[in-house]
């Protein structure tokens, strides 16, 4: 894989692209042009995965209290 490439294509320093060409070279090898756009569809699910979970925790966080500490049973242990 060219180097140049990959560090111009490269949008941010986590490697925000990085993934795109990685998989778009990998699926030349079997001549399937489509690498960088499966990448896209496999971050997508996974967003809307994290999305959804984050959605969940919100809708339920005030429903569950931690019950508050008793100090005189503590003083007695």
């Amino acid at each position: 894989m060219n180097v140049r490439k990959l560090k111009e294509f490269s949008l941010a320093l986590n490697g925000l692209g990085a993934g795109h060409i990685a998989l778009e070279e990998l699926y030349q090898i079997d001549s399937i042009s489509a690498g960088a756009d499966i990448f896209n569809l496999f971050v997508i699910i996974q967003i809307s995965v994290y999305l959804l979970g984050g959605v969940i925790y919100f809708i339920y966080n005030n429903e569950y209290q931690v019950p508050a500490l008793d100090k005189k049973k503590l003083v007695s242990l």
